[in-house]
């Protein structure tokens, strides 16, 4: 039910495309990728579906928006383990994995 309303809203498209965006503040990345570390662990096939259907929304690719995400995933991540959240950090690499 939250995931049709996290699609519906653009929301989540809004979200992996700001998490995309090379402009956008290293602090607001590590909450969207903290958002998203959440959603995988909570309901991981929710997390595909969503996946799946944002490129319609955003007009690109389904692949380009996986390597975009696991590109800003893995950087932000590993450029931000001395923040001062380093559980979220944590969470985020464990959930990758």
């Amino acid at each position: 039910m939250w995931g049709e309303v996290f699609h519906t809203s653009g929301l989540f498209a809004h979200l992996l495309d700001k998490l995309i965006d090379d402009e956008t503040s290293p602090m607001l990345s590590i909450e969207i990728i903290f958002l998203f570390a959440r959603i995988v662990m909570a309901d991981p096939q929710m997390f595909l579906q969503l996946m799946a259907v944002t490129p319609q929304v955003v007009s690109q690719p389904e692949h380009k928006l996986w390597e975009g995400l696991l590109d800003a995933w893995w950087g932000k991540v590993s450029d931000h383990t001395d923040c001062s959240c380093p559980l979220y950090s944590q969470v985020c690499s464990l959930v990758i994995v």
